[in-house]
């Protein structure tokens, strides 16, 4: 009887952990805008982008289709406009509302590396979801970024596109230049 109970128990035991498993997101690593690795998820379903630029490479590549929130930005392209119209206003980039942001139940909240961002950090740590901090000061480092977004949506063909578009007016620009 005793060995019945036991066998049962971990026949139990297993089919828990068998539910766990599937209830678990597959998940990547990139470096934050301090060189800080994040853990963040391959395939996120609800994000927020709390920077125009961010959010304009965002669209760039995908229709926007898994963005739960937006900041308010007088930056934004009127197609992007157009686009993101729909989506719930979290604040401006230099004052992000957590609660906002909390309430849209995120998986995934994209910034800049700023001191108005950086110190949603620890909250939304807690709150279990990951802030990832971009620094794109650079064409390369936004081309990276563009790669990624491309990653995250199932959109790589369209962000091979757009970094091919970005590479070709980088070399239309120094053929003007040596003229």
């Amino acid at each position: 009887i005793i060995l019945l109970i036991l066998g049962g128990t971990l026949v139990f035991m297993k089919n828990d952990q068998k539910e766990d498993l599937s209830q678990k997101v597959e998940t990547r690593i990139v470096t934050d805008g301090n060189g800080k690795d994040l853990i963040i998820p391959s395939k996120p379903k609800r994000v927020i982008i709390l920077s125009a630029a961010g959010t304009g490479m965002y669209l760039a590549v995908s229709d926007g289709e898994t963005m739960v929130g937006r900041i308010e930005s007088n930056s934004f392209t009127k197609e992007e406009s157009e686009k993101l119209v729909k989506l719930e206003s979290v604040g401006k980039a230099n004052g992000p509302n957590l609660e906002k942001i909390l309430a849209l139940k995120p998986d995934l909240v994209i910034g800049v590396e700023m001191p108005f961002q950086r110190q949603l950090e620890e909250p939304l740590k807690n709150a279990g979801i990951p802030l990832w901090l971009l620094k794109s000061t650079t064409i390369e480092e936004n081309i990276k970024v563009i790669e990624i977004f491309g990653e995250l949506t199932g959109k790589s063909t369209k962000a091979k596109s757009e970094v091919e578009k970005i590479q070709q007016a980088m070399t239309d620009a120094m053929k003007r230049k040596s003229i």
